[in-house]
């Protein structure tokens, strides 16, 4: 991947598990960041990005005030601060998608409502692009992934990347789910005057998509075992598996020596991995 395309370029090595939450998934569940986890990730956008402690910050998700109360305690208190259903006498009951601002220069900040495919994180980061110049959101893990950030406004541009354990929390900061799978992240982008390019996989010649009686190798591309390539396979669908024809002899040794982990891990819940990185991946090993 060109380093302009690279979509973790600080991404720093995982944190101990600690208690972390989202306001909603699909749009008015209760399920919320505790106090602890937001003083982190304040202590992370602070450490790494000192200017933002000047600006003012937006909160656009606000729910119980956690990172409201996280900023007080490093002594910021400018601060917006929003919430479809809010908990916290400091939040204002708004719709964050149909606010009408005008300010900007703002820094973002917060664990914002995910939605089935990310239908609800995008349209909130792209939201915050329109005011902020910083934004420093816990987001699903599949947010590494070019189906994501070629979503993502690009005049923004991810500085810093981190890994978090999720549990969530209720508005009474007791855990929703003892244990939960679900993988996210730290990100913090910034605006830059140079436009972010999206990543644009070429088509190739050397394997194609078939069915599984013309295949001449089979990838695992869903759950355990991912990014397992099979030249001995049971010749029957499976949603599990992608069958391939390849069309060099050059093409089989190429993806029996790759790691497909670095694709497969960036998701939100169970392992997984796209044609587009297959491609992406052969390419770069055969160039």
């Amino acid at each position: 991947m060109p380093a302009a395309h690279n979509l973790s370029p600080k991404q720093d090595s995982a944190v101990p598990a600690i208690k972390l939450g989202n306001t909603r998934v699909t749009g008015k569940e209760q399920f919320y960041t505790p106090l602890q986890s937001a003083d982190w990730v304040v202590a992370q956008v602070l450490t790494h990005f000192p200017h933002t402690r000047a600006a003012t910050w937006l909160e656009p998700s606000a729910g119980t005030g956690a990172f409201i109360k996280a900023l007080q305690r490093q002594n910021i208190v400018d601060v917006i601060a929003m919430d479809i259903e809010p908990h916290f006498a400091k939040v204002k009951r708004q719709d964050f998608l149909t606010w009408q601002p005008n300010v900007s220069g703002l820094v973002a900040i917060g664990n914002p409502p995910f939605g089935r495919n990310n239908s609800l994180s995008i349209p909130f980061f792209n939201k915050a692009a329109q005011v902020c110049d910083t934004i420093a959101f816990i987001v699903p893990r599949s947010w590494r992934k070019w189906s994501v950030t070629n979503r993502l406004d690009l005049n923004f541009h991810l500085a810093h990347d981190i890994d978090l354990d999720i549990n969530y929390v209720d508005v009474n900061g007791a855990d929703v789910y003892a244990k939960n799978n679900l993988q996210t992240c730290l990100q913090v982008w910034q605006r830059q005057n140079d436009v972010r390019q999206k990543v644009v996989i070429a088509e190739t010649d050397l394997l194609s998509k078939c069915s599984p009686q013309e295949a001449d190798i089979a990838i695992r591309v869903f759950g355990y075992g991912c990014g397992e390539v099979m030249t001995n396979f049971d010749r029957k669908s499976n949603t599990t598996m992608m069958f391939l024809k390849l069309h060099s002899d050059k093409v089989l040794p190429a993806l029996q020596r790759l790691d497909f982990s670095i694709y497969f891990n960036n998701v939100a819940y169970t392992q997984a991995l796209a044609y587009s990185e297959i491609r992406y991946a052969l390419a770069k090993e055969l160039a």
